[in-house]
């Protein structure tokens, strides 16, 4: 049985958010529906780890978005998957 080491999962889901606000704040949305909302339970982890986050001060995925004015899909398809 693997063991896991909660701070690495820690540092993994935080890269992996990371990566994620650069690909919003390039503005590349394809990346961005190709990576992240192609798979909706990982797009959902994601989007609860940043809005749970204290230093995010309560911004999700979606707050971060609109602020580059992605397309509509992109903003749709991020309501559909993680609508809280």
């Amino acid at each position: 049985m693997a063991s896991f080491d909660s701070s690495s999962i820690v540092t993994e889901v935080m890269n992996y958010l990371f990566f994620m606000l650069d690909l919003i704040e390039a503005q590349d949305w394809i990346k961005l529906e190709n990576i992240a909302l192609s798979n909706p339970k990982v797009f959902r982890i994601m989007s609860k780890s940043i809005s749970d986050y204290e230093e995010f001060n309560g911004m999700t995925l979606l707050h971060a978005c609109v602020r580059y004015n992605p397309p509509a899909t992109v903003l749709g398809e991020m309501i559909k998957l993680y609508p809280q």
